[in-house]
């Protein structure tokens, strides 16, 4: 194969890879030009056949998904407005302690400034890491939706990919058609002798 490189590279000089990719795409062609039509029918149907089962799983795994996420989209809403409600109550015990010494007085109970500094700063703690856990979860939504759409991507390529093949087939059956009816009316002999 080096001599050939040598003396291609010789005869043709730069083009010889030019003129050595031409040579085997129309080898290709050449060969592909001589496979039955009947032959390139039966293998486009069974690459539909082979499609079909990835296109049902495909299917049923974005169903699955968006289910999951209708659920963490919901319950994400949920914790978010508790978020919200947990950080106003913070935010009312924080204003109430910056405003007076006490005693204050939260639903028909009476406590010390101690007692609501320490249920602040509980609190606190407790909205800080349940906000982080919902952080967390809503990097989770994002990535899972990222999934989502990138399966919606495949199931529109192998829907594509399956429409291509069936209009394949219909121009291949088309072909085959034609064909044989012209082979049929060249077998056709027409008696001329009464005439």
């Amino acid at each position: 194969s080096t001599v050939l490189l040598v003396v291609g590279t010789f005869v043709f000089g730069r083009d010889v890879f030019s003129y050595a990719r031409t040579w085997g795409e129309s080898v290709r062609e050449a060969v592909k030009s001589e496979v039955p039509i009947e032959f390139q029918v039966q293998r486009a149907r069974e690459m539909v056949e082979k499609i079909v089962p990835d296109i049902r799983e495909c299917m049923h795994l974005i169903a699955e998904q968006q289910v999951d996420l209708e659920y963490r989209v919901k319950e994400i809403e949920l914790r978010g407005e508790e978020m919200a409600r947990q950080k106003q109550a913070i935010l009312t015990l924080r204003a109430d302690l910056e405003n007076g010494e006490g005693p204050y007085k939260y639903a028909s109970r009476t406590y010390t400034s101690k007692q609501v500094k320490r249920d602040l700063s509980l609190r606190f703690d407790r909205f800080q890491s349940a906000d982080e856990s919902l952080s967390r979860d809503r990097q989770i939504l994002a990535a899972r939706e990222k999934t989502l759409r990138a399966n919606e991507d495949k199931l529109d390529t192998l829907l594509a990919s399956k429409k291509e093949l069936e209009v394949k087939i219909e121009e291949l059956d088309a072909r085959v058609k034609t064909i044989q009816a012209a082979q049929t009316a060249s077998e056709l002999v027409f008696d001329d002798s009464r005439l």
